[in-house]
């Protein structure tokens, strides 16, 4: 029944990404792949500061990572943002939602990221079972536009007696993705020997989980919720229920 279950919001966001999967991938590299590619020669350019660190070479190596953090968490938000309202989504959607909400979403990560280091930190098993609680927190609030605290209280309402299901589908969910790294891990270790082969894998590795595994799994814990929302019954919260209809 688990797998059954799993499988029935695996299959449906794996229709929905196959439908978008060029304008997620495109928005996606566009806002990672290419960043991370100048942050790439960037680095390798400057290896000599790197080598011999001074105040210069470490504020502006601060200020290049803070850079490429802030650009490359625009495709998630683009995403997020739309897959909340619809199912089907161009580049330019996903680039007008990202562009909406992108500060909200940044406030919201930051504050729900600062709750849950601190469950972390006192409380470590809390921690774990908070982060369960709030994992549909970030849809409601792009969904609803409501508060960030409203939100993670919805999303706790949501999973309240559904814990152990929703901790076994995100487990599972990991295990998939540790099945990605695992693959060029491997074949990292094929071509180790030779040093720009090496760094072209975690390069494209690095590309193919960001515009492809990353996005999938933002797709499928929005279906999720969605599930999760129609067996409870619930009222409509800003996401249309559109389970199982293609």
């Amino acid at each position: 029944m688990f797998l059954m279950g799993f499988g029935s919001v695996f299959g449906k966001s794996w229709r929905e990404f196959k439908s978008n999967i060029g304008s997620v991938f495109w928005f996606a590299f566009v806002f990672y792949g290419i960043p991370l590619l100048f942050l790439t020669l960037f680095l390798g350019y400057n290896k000599g500061l790197m080598d011999n660190p001074n105040v210069y070479s470490v504020v502006l190596l601060f200020l290049v990572v803070i850079i490429f953090a802030f650009i490359s968490a625009f495709p998630y938000f683009g995403l997020i943002s739309a897959c909340s309202k619809k199912d089907k989504y161009s580049f330019g959607e996903l680039f007008d939602s990202g562009a909406e909400n992108y500060w909200r979403l940044l406030g919201f990560c930051i504050v729900l990221s600062v709750f849950s280091f601190l469950l972390f930190i006192l409380f470590i098993i809390p921690g774990i079972i908070f982060s369960i609680y709030w994992i549909f927190s970030v849809y409601i609030f792009a969904g609803q536009k409501k508060g960030i605290l409203a939100s993670m209280k919805e999303s706790r309402k949501i999973v309240r007696g559904k814990w152990w299901r929703v901790f076994g589908y995100y487990l599972l969910m990991a295990l998939i993705v540790v099945g990605f790294f695992f693959v060029f891990w491997i074949l990292g270790l094929i071509v180790s020997s030779f040093a720009f082969l090496s760094g072209l894998v975690g390069f494209i590795s690095s590309i193919f989980y960001h515009s492809l595994v990353a996005p999938f799994s933002i797709i499928f814990l929005k279906n999720f919720y969605l599930q999760i929302k129609k067996e409870k019954g619930g009222k409509k919260t800003g996401l249309k229920k559109r389970i199982n209809k293609k």
